[in-house]
């Protein structure tokens, strides 16, 4: 339960940064347990995870709004550079958000 009120705090920050911290709060656990917690349930770090919610927020708008830059992307997903959009995506889906544009447009 705890897990699943996370991730659903989480869809409804991906325009913001988080800290665990905040997120542990929200499900009133503390930082050290929830972060065991969700990476026994999920897999992943819940930044990591969060940074993957966001990375696939930014496909579908690249996918969904060719009217939005890169830039504004990165703006609406709550980074303040788009270089932090940039190498978060490169890493988490293995190519820039701009290759990722062009091949989908082909």
């Amino acid at each position: 339960k705890a897990i699943s009120a996370a991730m659903k705090f989480m869809e409804r920050k991906l325009h913001s940064q988080l800290r665990l911290k905040e997120l542990a709060k929200e499900v009133n656990l503390s930082p050290y347990y929830f972060s065991h917690l969700f990476k026994r349930v999920t897999g992943f770090s819940p930044i990591s995870f969060f940074l993957r919610m966001k990375m696939e927020k930014a496909k579908e708008l690249i996918l969904l709004r060719k009217d939005l830059s890169i830039k504004q992307i990165a703006f609406i997903l709550g980074f303040s550079e788009p270089s932090q959009l940039s190498r978060q995506f490169r890493s988490i889906i293995g190519h820039s958000p701009t290759f990722f544009r062009s091949k989908i447009n082909q």
